[in-house]
C-alpha cells in the first residue's frame, strides 16, 4: 500500500513529538527474548505484584528458565500445545513464559469455560499438557480421558511460592512447586523460527460459531509489542522503562489481557495484577494505592469505576476489547476528570490495529483536545474502510 493511501501517517504525533512512521526491521527472535532483555536491564524491578506476593524481574526470568527445563524433562517438546487453565495469578505469567522457552505453544482458556467448552479447546488444539489450580482438578479429570492430554501440572490455591498442592496427584500429574526444583538454571535449547513457530493458539468465537484457534507466531506477537506502547510512548520511555507500573485487571487468558502483561514486561514495568476482573472496588483501591501509569480495561470496568466515585488519579485509562460509546467516555471524564484512550484490535491481528493518540496527548498534557474514536492504524499496518 503506497504512502498516499495512508493519510493517517500525518497524525503520528504525541503532542510536539513526531512518532516513527515505520518500525522495520522487527525483531527476528522468539517472544521470550523480550522478557530476558527486560530482566537483564532491570533485574531488581518488581515484575508482578499480586495480593501481597511480589516477583522481581530476575526472579521471573530465573523461574521461567527452570520451569522450561523441567517441562522439557517431563516430555514437553517443540510445538506441543500446553493449555493454561488458570485465573489471573503469578502462576499464569510464569507458566506462559516457561512454555515458550520449552518450545511449546500456549493455549489460553478461561476458568469460566464450561466443561464442553474446555473439552472442545483441548481436543481441537491437541493439547498434551494442561496447567491449572488444584481446585479445578475434578473438572479436568472429567474431560481428560476424552483428549490427548498426557500431563497435568497443578498449582496450589495459595500459590506455588507459598504452599505445595494439597490434593493427591493422579497419574501423570505434577506439583508446580516441586517441579520447579527439578529444573536446571538454563532453559532447554530449542530452535525457534519466529515467522513459522507459534507462541499461542488463542481460541475466539469471532462474531458467531464455535470458537476456533487463531495461530499467532512469535513474530506476530513481538511485532505488536513494538507497535504498542513502545511506539506511541517512545518520547517518554526513558522515564518509564523499569520504573512505571501497569494495572492489569483484564483476564490474562484474553488476548487483550495477555498482550497488556507482555507489553508491560517488555519495558520492565511493574504489573499490578488483580485476581478478579469483576471486582470494581478492588480496582479502584489499587488505582488509589499504587497510582499506576497505565490502566488497560474494557468499557464496563471504566463505567463501574466512575459509578463507585473514583476521583482523579494521574493514570492513563486505555479501553479495548469492546466499543467505547462516546457518552460513556464523557461520563467517565466528567466523574473522574480522566480522559479515556481507545484502541481497536482482533485476536487474529495478535491484538493491536489502531490507537487513539489524541487521548494520550491530552493525558500527558501535550494537547488540550481529544478526538474521540479508535484512532489511527499503528505503523506498518494496512487498513481500508469497506462500505463505511
Amino acid at each position: 500500500m503506497p504512502e498516499t493511501d495512508k493519510p493517517w501517517l500525518k497524525s503520528y504525533q504525541l503532542g510536539p513529538f513526531k512518532l516513527e512512521q515505520s518500525l522495520t526491521p522487527y525483531p527476528e527472535a522468539p517472544l521470550f527474548h523480550a522478557l530476558d532483555q527486560a530482566a537483564a536491564a532491570f533485574p531488581t524491578q518488581t515484575a508482578i505484584l499480586f495480593e501481597g506476593r511480589s516477583v522481581k524481574y530476575h526472579e521471573l526470568k530465573r523461574w521461567s528458565d527452570r520451569l522450561a527445563s523441567a517441562l522439557a524433562k517431563v516430555g514437553v517438546e517443540k510445538g506441543d500445545r500446553v493449555c493454561l487453565y488458570l485465573p489471573n495469578s503469578p502462576e499464569y505469567i510464569l507458566c506462559y513464559w516457561a512454555v515458550l522457552k520449552a518450545g511449546g505453544v500456549v493455549v489460553p482458556t478461561s476458568i469460566l469455560r464450561s466443561e464442553d467448552g474446555l473439552l472442545h479447546e483441548l481436543r481441537d488444539s491437541g493439547s498434551r499438557m494442561i496447567i491449572f489450580r488444584e481446585d479445578f482438578l475434578e473438572r479436568v479429570e472429567a474431560v481428560r480421558q476424552r483428549t490427548e492430554v498426557e500431563h497435568l501440572l497443578l498449582s496450589s490455591i495459595a500459590g506455588y511460592d507459598l504452599e505445595p498442592v494439597s490434593r493427591v496427584l493422579p497419574r501423570g500429574a505434577h506439583d508446580l512447586r516441586l517441579l520447579l526444583k527439578e529444573g536446571d538454571d538454563e532453559p532447554p535449547t530449542v530452535a525457534i523460527d519466529p515467522h513459522q513457530d507459534l507462541c499461542e493458539l488463542a481460541f475466539t468465537g469471532g462474531a458467531t460459531g464455535v470458537p476456533k484457534g487463531v495461530m499467532l507466531t512469535h513474530f506476530n506477537r513481538y511485532c505488536t509489542l513494538r507497535q504498542g506502547l513502545a511506539w506511541y510512548l517512545k518520547p517518554l520511555l526513558k522515564g518509564l522503562a523499569g520504573k512505571a507500573s501497569v494495572l492489569v485487571a483484564i483476564p490474562l487468558f484474553h488476548v487483550f489481557g495477555g498482550f497488556a502483561a507482555q507489553a508491560a514486561a517488555s519495558q520492565a514495568l511493574r504489573i499490578i495484577l488483580l485476581p478478579d476482573p469483576r471486582d470494581t472496588q478492588a480496582m479502584a483501591d489499587a488505582l488509589i494505592e499504587h497510582r499506576p501509569f497505565l490502566v488497560p480495561g474494557v468499557p464496563t470496568q471504566f463505567m463501574r469505576l466512575a459509578d463507585v466515585g473514583l476521583k482523579r488519579v494521574n493514570s492513563m485509562l486505555f479501553s479495548g476489547a469492546a466499543p467505547l460509546p462516546l457518552e460513556v467516555a464523557e461520563n467517565i471524564r466528567h466523574k473522574t476528570g480522566m480522559a479515556v484512550s481507545e484502541g481497536y484490535g482482533l485476536t487474529e491481528t495478535s491484538t493491536i490495529v489502531t490507537i487513539n493518540l489524541s487521548s494520550f496527548s491530552r493525558i500527558t498534557g501535550f494537547a488540550s483536545k481529544v478526538v474521540p474514536g479508535i484512532g489511527v492504524p499503528v505503523p506498518d499496518t494496512e487498513c481500508r474502510l469497506v462500505d463505511p
